[in-house]
């Protein structure tokens, strides 16, 4: 548990753990390849015991579905960058409720706005003909 906390953070209130270092949330699931990836200098036996800890705590979100998101407009989560660059869906519910769903790529939102509100691209491929 000490080289976890080293080198995590737990955020219960919104079910996540962020790597102190990289400054990004970490699912359970890729709690392996991302030390492999982005953290070799920790020997092998130091990654699995991190890994073990990890497939121990039930307070996280094993699903992105199950992580508790913040209000878009709250304060910036202590510990993750800011980015000023992102795209918001501006699609609301049969409620009025505005979807919170932000994303940093065009590809994203346009991924998201097609899967969640049915949305479809006037603009054809292959600009002016």
């Amino acid at each position: 548990m000490e080289q976890f906390s080293r080198l995590f953070r737990r955020m219960p209130e919104y079910r996540i753990m962020v790597c102190k270092e990289c400054r990004f949330a970490v699912p359970p699931g890729q709690i392996r390849t991302h030390l492999t990836e982005n953290h070799a200098d920790i020997p092998v036996k130091g990654r699995r015991e991190i890994a073990d800890t990890v497939q121990d705590l039930d307070d996280l979100a094993q699903v992105k579905e199950d992580v508790i998101y913040p209000e878009a407009s709250a304060a910036a989560v202590k510990g993750l960058p800011v980015h000023n660059d992102g795209f918001r869906c501006v699609s609301e519910d049969e409620h009025g409720k505005q979807c919170e769903y932000v994303c940093r790529t065009i590809q994203g939102i346009q991924k998201h706005c097609r899967r969640e509100h049915g949305w479809v691209n006037s603009q054809k491929r292959g600009g002016n003909g």
